[in-house]
C-alpha cells in the first residue's frame, strides 16, 4: 500500500521539521516544501487510476464527461491551493497563504460556470415545458 509509506514518508519528515525548526528554521521550511512537493507527485501519479474509474463511471451514466473534468480539476486545485496554505503559514507567511486558498476559491468558481450554465438551460428546458 503506497498510502501507507507515504504516511511513513510524512511522519518521518515531521520528525525531523520538528527538530530542525530549533537549530535551523529555513531549512526545515525547506524540507518541509520538498516533502510536500513529492506528497504532491505521488497524489498526481494516482489520478490517472481516478480519471479511468470517473470515466467508466460517467460513461456508463450516460453524463457528459465535461463534468468529470471540472470535478478533476477542482479537486486538484484544492489540495494545490491548502498545500501552499500550509507552506505558507509553516513560513509564517499567512496573508500569502490566505491569497493562495482565496485564487484557489475563484479558480474553482471560474471552472464550474459551464456546469452552472447547463443547470439554468436544463431547468430554463424544464419550465418551458
Amino acid at each position: 500500500m503506497d498510502i501507507i509509506k507515504i504516511f511513513f514518508f510524512v511522519l518521518t519528515v515531521l520528525f525531523l521539521v520538528i527538530a530542525l525548526k530549533k537549530q535551523n528554521k529555513e531549512f526545515a521550511v525547506f524540507l518541509s516544501i520538498v516533502a510536500c512537493s513529492f506528497i504532491l507527485l505521488a497524489f498526481v501519479s494516482k489520478t490517472n487510476e481516478l480519471w479511468q474509474q470517473l470515466t467508466a463511471i460517467f460513461d456508463f451514466g450516460g453524463i457528459n464527461f465535461l463534468y468529470a473534468e471540472v470535478i478533476l480539476k477542482i479537486i486538484g486545485i484544492s489540495f494545490l491551493s491548502q498545500t501552499v496554505n500550509d507552506l505558507c503559514c509553516d513560513a509564517n507567511e499567512h496573508s500569502i497563504g490566505k491569497s493562495s486558498i482565496l485564487m484557489g476559491k475563484i479558480t474553482i468558481l471560474i471552472l464550474c460556470i459551464p456546469i452552472i450554465q447547463d443547470a439554468v438551460e436544463a431547468v430554463k428546458s424544464v419550465l418551458m415545458l
